[in-house]
Formats: C-alpha cells, sequence, structure tokens
C-alpha cells in the first residue's frame, strides 16, 4: 500500500507543479534572506573581533595639548599598559577632500593590508580603502600630498577608523571626502614639518593593563602642563589672552607690596636718622650745660647745674654778673633745648608713623599671599594637558560595522521564522483541501484497512520534501556570492573594514535545513490529525462541519449579497490566511518605509535646519569677533541609551541669534533641545534628562524649556552666558562661529570647519547606503503578499469549483460568479489593509529606534497621510490584479464539474 500511496505523491506534484513551485520559491526565498542576512552578520561580528584582536585594537585614546614627556609615559606604563603615539596631521587635497596622516603603528590600532605592503621607504605611503575605492586608487599608483608625490604601496584598514568619521560628532561617514594615509616616521615628521593645513593632534593610544581607564585618566590629569612649552603659538597666545587680567592684577599687587615695603623701609631709615638727630642734640646741650658749669665753678660755684635746674640757677646768680654773661648762657641753653626737644618729638613722630605703617604692609603682604586663591578661581585659563579622553566602547568610530549588522541576526532568525509558519500553515491550507477533494478515496482506504497513520504520514511527505529542497536551496544561495556577500556589500561600501573569512555556523545550516520541513511537519500534522480522524463512512460521504456563521439571518439581503457573505463566512480561515500574510508583508513594507522616512528626513531636513553657510569650530577663539559672524559656545557630551554612547553638542546661544530658532531662558538647567534629539530619546518639553562630560567625569541635568526645529545631529542649546557659567569660562568665552560667508580664520585656531554643503553631503550618504535595503524589502513584501494571496484565492476557487459549475448550471454569468465568489474577498482584504497598514506602522515604529540606535541623528519616522491611503490603493491593486488573473481559472470551469462530482 505504501508504493501505491507514494505514486500518488508524483502524481500530486505533477498536477499541482506550478503550486508547489511557488511554495518552494517562497520558503527558498525566505531561507536565503535568513540565511544572508544571518551568516553576513556572523561573518562581520566575529571577523571584526577577530580583526580588533589581531591588531591589537585600542581600550581608548587621549589627546593633549602638548606632547607627553619620556618621563610622563613613563610614569604611565608602570601598571603594565601599552601607550603608544597616534600624533596626525590633516591635508586638503586639490579636490577639496582631506587625508588625515599617521606613522604606521607598531603595536597598538595597526594596520591590516589588503593588499601590497606597508610603508619602508620615505616616498611611500598606506591609504585607508575606502577612501582608495571612493578615488578609484589602487596599488603602485602615485599620489600628491602636500606638494609631495607618494606612492601608493599598500591598501589597509585600521580598527580605530572602523567607521571613517572624520570628526566623533559626525552623522555619517564620507569617505569620498576623508580618509587616511601612513607613512614612514621620517616622511610623516617631513610632511608635518611643513606646515598643513591644520595644526598637528597628539593623540595617544592605550591598551590597559592593571588599571582602568579612570585610574589612568586621573593620573594623567595630575600631570604639570606648561603651556609656554608648547610649540602651538595660537595656544600660547589664547592662554596669555586668558590670563592678561590675571596678569595685570597680580602685577599690580606686586607693585602694592613692593611700594609698601620701600615706603617702609625710608620710614625706618627716617626714624633712625631722628634718633641720630636727637642724640646729637643731647650731647650738644649736655656739652653747653657742661660747659656752663664750668664757668660757674671757676667764680665759685659749688652747686650742680641739670636740665631741669639750670635755669633757675642762672636767673639767681645773673645779679651777680652786671655785664650779663648768665643771661646769655642762659639763652644759648634754652635754645639749645628747645632743638633738642624738637628733635625728640620728631623723632617720636617718625617712631610712631613707622609703627603704624608696619600694620599697612603687613596687611599688603597678607594680600599677596591671600590674592592667588582669589586669581586662581577668578582669572584662571583652567587647562590642564589633556584635552579629550575616549574609551573604546565610547567611540563610534571602533566596531561600529559589527553593531550595525549585529542587529540583522536576531531580526532574521526571528522574522525567518515568522514567515515560515505562514507559509507552512498555506501549505497546511492546501493539504486540508487535498484532504477534502479526496475525501471518498480516504474513507475507501480507511474501509480497507489504512491507518489514520499511514495517510497522513502519506500527506507530511509532498510538504516536507518541498519544504527541505527549498530549504537546501534557499541554505547554499544564502551562503553564496548571491547571498552573503551581498548583504555584506553595503556594509564594506560604508565601513572601513578587511575583507573577513566567511563564517558557516553549524546552528544556521540546521536552521536552513531543518527548520523549514520541521514547521511544515508540525502545523500540518495538527492540521491532518484533525481532518483525518473522521469515520471511513463520513469521508466517503465527504460531510463537512456546518459553520455558525450559516445560522444568521440574512433573508432581507439580496441574493448575490447574501451569498457572498456566505462565501466569506466558508472561506474565513483562509481568508485569515491571506490577512495574515498581509500583516507580515506589511511589517516588511513598514521596515523599508520606515528606512526611507528615516533617510529622507536626514537628507532634506537637515539641510533646510542649517541657517550657516560656515560653522568654524575653534580650538583657541580670536580676541574680537570677526564682522559678519555670530559667536556660540558648544561642549561635546553624550548620553547613553540602548548599550550606546552618542556625542550631543550642548550649544550656547545668544538670545537673538540669526542661526538657530531656539530662545533658551537664562539658568544653567535651562535647555531647548532640537528635534533631532528630541525624537532620539523621546524627550518633550517639562521633562529632564542629563548630560555625560566624560574627560572630567560629570553629569549635568538639564530641564526641558522647549523643543526647536533642528534636527541636524543631537543638540541641545542653551543661553551662552549661562553655559560659560556653568563650566566656568569667561564672560567673552565662544569657540564656534557661524557666518554667511567664508571667514579670513588661521588654520591652527580651528579644530574643524563645516558648510552647508557639507551637512547636505553627509546627509545624503544615508539614503545612498540604504536604497538597496528599500528597494530588497519593499519587492520582497509585495512578493510575498501578492503570492500568499494567489495561493489562497486560487484555493478557494477550487473549493468552490462544484458551486461555480452549478452557478453556471442555473444561468449566472461570469461577471455574476466573479462577484460573488471573489470579490468579497477584495472586501475582506480592504478592511484588513485599513486595520493592518497602521498597525504595521506602529508597530515598526516602536521597534524601529532599536535600529537605529548607534546612529547620531533623530529617529524622524512620521508618515503623511496620504502614504497610508497610497499603500492602502496599492493592495486594492495587488487584490485586483490576481482576482484578474483568476478569471481565466474561473472561465474554465464548466458546469461539467457538476457531473464529475456525482457519487
Amino acid at each position: 500500500m505504501g508504493k501505491i500511496l507514494n505514486k500518488r505523491i508524483f502524481r500530486e506534484l505533477k498536477n499541482n507543479l506550478l503550486r508547489y513551485l511557488i511554495l518552494f520559491a517562497l520558503v527558498a526565498v525566505s531561507i536565503y534572506m535568513v540565511i544572508s542576512m544571518v551568516s553576513a552578520a556572523e561573518t562581520v561580528v566575529n571577523g571584526s573581533a577577530e580583526a580588533n584582536e589581531r591588531n591589537a585594537v585600542e581600550d581608548g585614546e587621549f589627546t593633549t595639548f602638548i606632547p607627553l614627556t619620556q618621563k610622563q609615559l613613563s610614569v604611565l606604563r608602570e601598571k603594565g599598559t601599552i601607550i603608544e603615539e597616534g600624533f596626525s596631521t590633516d591635508v586638503v587635497m586639490e579636490d577639496g577632500s582631506v587625508l588625515r596622516a599617521f606613522k604606521m603603528r607598531e603595536e597598538i590600532n595597526k594596520v591590516q593590508l589588503d593588499e601590497g605592503k606597508n610603508a619602508e621607504n620615505d616616498n611611500e605611503l598606506v591609504i585607508e580603502k575606502r577612501y582608495a575605492q571612493e578615488h578609484s586608487l589602487g596599488v603602485n599608483d602615485t599620489i600628491r600630498v602636500s606638494e609631495n608625490e607618494y606612492t601608493i604601496c599598500g591598501i589597509g584598514t585600521v580598527p580605530d577608523y572602523d567607521q571613517p568619521y572624520e570628526s566623533l560628532s559626525d552623522m555619517s561617514a564620507d569617505s569620498e571626502h576623508f580618509g587616511l594615509i601612513f607613512l614612514t616616521d621620517a616622511a610623516y615628521e617631513a610632511l608635518n614639518s611643513k606646515g598643513s593645513e591644520m595644526t598637528q593632534e597628539y593623540t595617544y593610544f592605550y591598551r590597559l593593563g592593571n588599571e582602568t581607564s579612570e585610574d589612568l585618566k586621573s593620573r594623567i590629569k595630575e600631570f604639570e602642563f606648561d603651556y609656554k612649552e608648547s610649540d602651538d603659538v595660537y595656544l600660547k597666545e589664547y592662554i596669555d589672552r586668558r590670563l592678561e587680567k590675571r596678569n595685570d592684577l597680580e602685577s599690580g599687587i606686586n607693585d602694592l607690596v613692593d611700594g609698601s615695603s620701600g615706603i617702609k623701609e625710608a620710614l625706618d631709615e627716617l626714624s633712625k636718622n631722628g634718633e641720630s638727630i636727637s642724640g646729637g642734640a643731647d650731647a650738644i646741650f649736655e656739652s653747653y650745660l657742661n660747659n656752663t658749669q664750668n664757668i660757674l665753678q671757676s667764680n665759685g660755684y659749688t652747686g650742680q647745674l641739670s636740665e631741669d635746674n639750670y635755669a633757675q640757677v642762672l636767673d639767681q646768680l645773673a645779679p651777680l654778673y652786671p655785664g650779663g654773661e648768665l643771661t646769655s648762657l642762659k639763652s644759648n641753653l634754652d635754645a639749645i633745648k628747645e632743638y633738642t626737644s624738637g628733635t625728640h618729638e620728631y623723632t617720636e613722630a617718625l617712631n610712631r608713623i613707622a609703627d603704624s605703617y608696619s600694620g599697612v604692609d603687613d596687611g599688603a603682604k597678607e594680600l599677596k599671599n591671600e590674592s592667588e586663591g582669589f586669581l586662581n578661581e577668578n582669572f584662571s585659563a583652567d587647562i590642564d594637558n589633556l584635552r579629550s579622553f575616549t574609551k573604546s566602547a565610547d567611540n563610534p568610530r571602533i566596531g561600529a560595522g559589527a553593531d550595525d549588522i549585529a542587529m540583522n541576526k536576531s531580526i532574521g532568525l526571528f522574522a525567518g521564522v515568522v514567515v515560515l509558519l505562514l507559509l507552512a500553515y498555506v501549505i497546511s491550507v492546501f493539504v486540508g483541501h487535498q484532504v477534502q477533494r479526496e475525501s471518498g478515496v480516504i474513507g475507501s482506504l480507511y474501509a480497507l484497512g489504512v491507518t489514520k497513520k499511514d495517510m497522513i504520514m502519506h500527506y507530511l511527505k509532498l510538504p516536507a520534501f518541498v519544504t527541505l529542497a527549498a530549504g537546501i536551496a534557499g541554505t547554499i544561495i544564502g551562503f553564496s556570492k548571491l547571498g552573503m556577500d551581498v548583504q555584506m556589500e553595503s556594509t564594506y561600501d560604508y565601513f572601513s573594514m578587511p575583507v573577513f573569512d566567511k563564517t558557516y555556523p553549524l546552528y544556521l545550516i540546521i536552521y536552513g535545513v531543518v527548520m523549514p520541513p520541521i514547521l511544515a511537519l508540525i502545523v500540518n500534522f495538527i492540521v491532518l490529525n484533525k481532518k483525518l480522524s473522521h469515520t471511513a463512512l463520513s469521508l466517503m460521504r465527504n460531510e463537512q462541519k456546518q459553520n455558525e456563521e450559516s445560522s444568521l439571518d440574512l433573508s432581507r439581503m439580496k441574493f448575490i449579497n447574501k451569498f457572498r457573505i456566505r462565501q466569506m463566512t466558508r472561506e474565513s480561515k483562509t481568508a485569515l490566511t491571506v490577512v495574515a500574510g498581509m500583516f507580515i508583508a506589511m511589517i516588511i513594507l513598514m521596515l523599508s518605509v520606515d528606512c526611507f522616512v528615516y533617510c529622507r528626513h536626514v537628507e532634506t531636513n537637515n539641510v533646510k535646519d542649517t541657517n550657516y553657510e560656515y560653522m568654524y569650530n575653534l580650538k583657541y577663539p580670536m580676541a574680537e569677533v570677526p564682522d559678519g559672524a555670530e559667536e556660540c559656545y558648544a561642549e561635546a557630551l553624550s548620553k547613553t541609551d540602548q548599550g550606546f554612547t552618542l556625542g550631543v553638542t550642548l550649544m550656547g546661544i545668544k538670545d537673538d541669534s540669526r542661526f538657530f530658532e531656539a530662545r533658551p531662558r537664562e539658568g544653567v538647567s535651562n535647555a531647548v533641545v532640537g528635534t533631532g534629539f528630541s525624537t532620539k530619546y523621546n524627550v518633550k518639553e517639562g521633562d529632564t534628562f542629563t548630560l555625560t562630560d566624560s574627560v572630567n567625569d560629570k553629569e549635568y541635568a538639564f530641564r526641558v524649556q522647549d523643543v526647536a526645529d533642528h534636527s541636524v545631529g543631537l543638540t541641545v542649546f542653551t543661553d551662552i552666558d549661562s553655559l560659560r557659567e556653568l563650566f566656568g569660562q569667561p564672560e567673552d568665552y565662544y569657540n564656534v562661529l557661524l557666518s554667511d560667508s567664508s571667514l579670513d580664520i588661521e588654520k591652527g585656531r580651528l579644530y574643524s570647519v563645516q558648510t552647508k554643503e557639507d551637512v547636505a553631503r553627509s546627509s545624503k550618504v544615508f539614503m545612498d547606503k540604504m536604497t538597496g535595503f528599500i528597494t530588497v524589502m519593499t519587492v520582497l513584501s509585495i512578493v510575498i503578499f501578492g503570492t500568499v494571496m494567489f495561493l489562497m484565492f486560487n484555493v478557494m476557487v477550487d473549493r468552490a469549483s462544484y458551486g461555480i459549475s452549478l452557478m453556471k448550471i442555473f444561468g449566472f454569468r461570469d461577471r455574476e460568479v466573479r462577484k460573488m465568489y471573489m470579490y468579497g474577498n477584495l472586501y475582506i482584504v480592504i478592511a484588513a489593509a485599513i486595520i493592518c497598514v497602521p498597525l504595521a506602522k506602529l508597530l515598526v515604529d516602536i521597534a524601529y529606534p532599536a535600529m537605529v540606535a548607534n546612529v547620531t541623528s533623530g529617529t524622524f519616522l512620521d508618515m503623511p497621510l496620504f502614504w497610508y491611503a497610497g499603500i492602502v490603493a496599492a493592495v486594492i491593486g495587488i487584490c485586483l490584479f490576481v482576482i484578474g488573473v483568476l478569471n481565466g481559472k474561473l472561465h474554465r470551469i464548466t458546469p461539467a464539474e457538476v457531473l464529475k462530482a456525482r457519487d
């Protein structure tokens, strides 16, 4: 009996070859998509990890204002941390693109060559592969860099520029505009000594030993920093200007202290002189008094003259000297005494002044001692040698390709199961229809002793064989160049990565080959077990279960409308299969639609919201803002969400800014967020959020005052004076200039210059990169929906062939038959589309932000209402097309079908 039943399998396959070929193709395409997506993700993720390990990817990097000394580097290496110089200088090429020049790396972030060799001679260089591809450069070609001719000896990649952003805050990589070159030490020094378009960047890569990144950063910040040792004239000029007020005040205090000390010394000297004069006057008085004593004694006077009694004595003795000698002596002594008293009073006054001024001098010295803290707090440049510090986990250039494609793995595996379940159910509908069609034969076989188990195994064989063959075909194609290579093509065309060895995971082979037949067997077994559980007599009579919907009161309706409703209720399960297929197709379509809407918004609104022609990001601002420019103050902070740390620009602007519509209020915690930031992190007016300063290990909290139209990157606006206060900057500080025209600014003052044209070019990269994905997903959704609809409608027609034949006997024309049997399904499709389209959009909108969590851009997914109408119209169009295709089959059903179906 088994051989006889097996012959029927081949007959069934032959009779319904088109149906099974379509199912084979659908399963194969589904497996192909899953295998190609997941295997590409596995290859890139595993290959990136291996390449990073092989090329010693950094644990982080930091930049300084001046190079670290060998002593400082030795200190940093004491705990086993490996540190390597990664100095670079940017060169603007003739076509306007930028090449960032490095020395060949020895220990960290080593170059991996795709072809060629490392630079060994001073006239050779290795060029980064994506820039080489965009500019059609190959090994042995020559390239002119800063007036020097170099031979390209190698083309390769480095792990720290996996996503070759020119700046860490860039929204997208533009390899046509930016690339890397690697030279010998001597060639690099020669290039840098000529002076490039930008100043040299002092970058250091590190791989940690027995410490954390935070420990390393703390030790770097502890190093003494004398900016005067820098060879950057703009740095020294900037800090000198920052310290000018401090120097003036410090000089004034020093002059005050010096003057005070001079006055005190002069007073002390005068006091000493006064004491000398007083002493001399006392000596003169004493001498004159002694002379007078001697004169009186020579005339017989035996008393003793003193300062206190000389006047009285001389007045008493004056009559004894009629010549007036004693009167003259007394007058002289009085004069000398008066002079002596004056010198004493002068000396005492000088001493009092000196003593009094001693307090002033002490105060001046105390002022000098206490002024240092005041000056450091209010007039300091507040700068250490550490300019930036970025851990590899927070570096958007590192591992970006693996992060970008990793989500394809989980999405592909899940989507594959959903689609295969749908297709397995579609197959089960076919099998169920076959059982119904062959019910009489099955009943007869039951009567002859064939068991239910035998029949289930018989009907399972063909679906299992078809899905197994389709799984094998899809797996083989998925692993081929048409699969894995095609999926990785967009990754290789955007990210700067080596060509990885392909990965063929065993679980994925099992998934592709075993999953389709397993799902088909499970679903079909459930259906067959129910269908074949009737008695032999019931099967031979082809008894059908009466649907509950048949009891509906439709007496007031016209016959055709009543019949149409009855037909729809009879085929409700098949219609639900069409709806399920539509919903899955809409999910896939909405992925492509959201991707298109997202990329289109970035491409158009970024340009629209850029109201300046030039943005100058300054290292060292000038003393005066150039004419025609508007100054801003920007701080580069970050925010971590969904495992990704992205750069956020905290932009301080004036309240009458010409280039931004945001109007933030004063206050260090007030902020206006751009629409890019608002949609990315789902914040709105009244919400609070925090941003992180990774260099100083600080977090800043802000309250959303308003949301402004600004979709360029992730930007938060604050009042410029409040931002200066928050970060301790001078009241006139700025580091960004916006202008409608080009400004004449020395290149050494600049980090970068961004033009509106640059914004337009980088925004367009999103659409260019995702066009292929959008096209494939749109076509795939149409194919799945159209095929499932065709297959299900075809089954409906097959099942209704007896009724259709009977209707034709009763005289109904093809147009009326089509209306009764086909157009009822059209109404179901329209109603389902009206529900499925917005529902699928809602679900994809919820999931999509996680898919672009690593992109420095807002999540703009709003779709115009007329698009919904257009998609519903497209669904109706596909449905009408399928109905049109099946019209031929309706026409071929003749009244003779009734005779064929007689008992």
